[in-house]
């Protein structure tokens, strides 16, 4: 027997499927009255900062990916560990320090942590290693701190406004780069930290893993299928700043604020969404043609 499991191996016993199903449902209103405030914080959030707005979907995709595991998960066996309890009770501590120092990043990702406890508790080590995905994917529900937000945001406002100088330069439009601010003749462009392609990457890098997921990749092709995410990330935005600059010298001020400005937005994502599927099959292992003889 394995050190620290609570149960043999083997399909659920009809009384154990009773006990799991029972204490999977005590959790779900423990951590919904643990919570409350900081998931209602949460929800906020994703509410109303369009750079984790995709963390409505985290959640409903992780229970989708666990759930195709389900098969997996019950050939493992329920063999609960008491390592699981000593984690619950990390994350309680870590969500207790969160909420003291009001550090919301530390009080939100201790939740991830209690999940991943509570599953080996409940279900077992075996457990966690078949829903290792799942678990992981629910932690890009949580925001990043401002202080990790801001140093990834900046080089990229700055990246993408040396690329943008370069692509109008190219289109032979006069421009000077003053940091993230480009000075055409018509207007100055200020290559804010909405525009730096930072939104776009929080959102890439979901739908990326999603795709790694349902497309089943090995570890190293959904790493660089995520890492992708980056570079699109970059090249779709510094365009969206280029065309920006070049509609803006060709048709005047106008076009950089309302409607425009955000169509170009939706469209460049939609570029570098699209692209990634395209990404993802390049990746997937190609399967030698049949041979078929007379």
């Amino acid at each position: 027997m394995t050190t620290g499991a609570l149960s043999a191996t083997g399909p659920y016993p009809p009384g154990q499927r009773a006990a799991t199903w029972a204490a999977t449902a005590l959790l779900v209103v423990a951590v919904g009255a643990t919570y409350s405030t900081t998931l209602a914080g949460l929800i906020r959030q994703w509410e109303t900062d369009a750079n984790y707005s995709h963390g409505f979907l985290v959640v409903p995709l992780a229970l989708y990916f666990a759930w195709r595991r389900r098969a997996a998960v019950i050939d493992a066996g329920i063999r609960p560990m008491w390592w699981g309890l000593a984690g619950a009770c990390a994350a309680m501590v870590l969500y207790a320090a969160g909420r003291a120092s009001a550090d919301l990043f530390i009080a939100r990702l201790s939740l991830p942590v209690l999940v991943v406890s509570a599953v080996a508790f409940v279900l077992g080590g075996r457990a966690v290693r078949v829903l290792a995905f799942p678990l992981a994917f629910i932690v890009l529900m949580v925001p990043l701190p401002a202080l990790l937000f801001n140093e990834i945001a900046f080089p990229l406002q700055q990246m993408a406004a040396a690329a943008g100088e370069a692509a109008l330069r190219t289109g032979g439009v006069p421009v000077i780069r003053q940091g993230n601010v480009l000075e055409l003749s018509s207007v100055s462009l200020d290559v804010a930290q909405a525009c730096s392609g930072v939104r776009s990457l929080m959102t890439l890098v979901a739908v990326a893993a999603a795709l790694g997921e349902l497309g089943r990749l090995t570890g190293p092709r959904r790493l660089a299928l995520i890492a992708a995410t980056i570079p699109l990330a970059l090249l779709t935005n510094a365009a969206r700043v280029a065309l920006t600059g070049l509609a803006a010298d060709r048709f005047g001020p106008s076009v950089v604020e309302g409607l425009p400005h955000t169509v170009a937005g939706v469209a460049t994502f939609a570029a570098a969404a699209a692209a990634l599927p395209v990404i993802d099959r390049l990746l997937r292992p190609r399967r030698s043609a049949a041979t078929v003889s007379c």
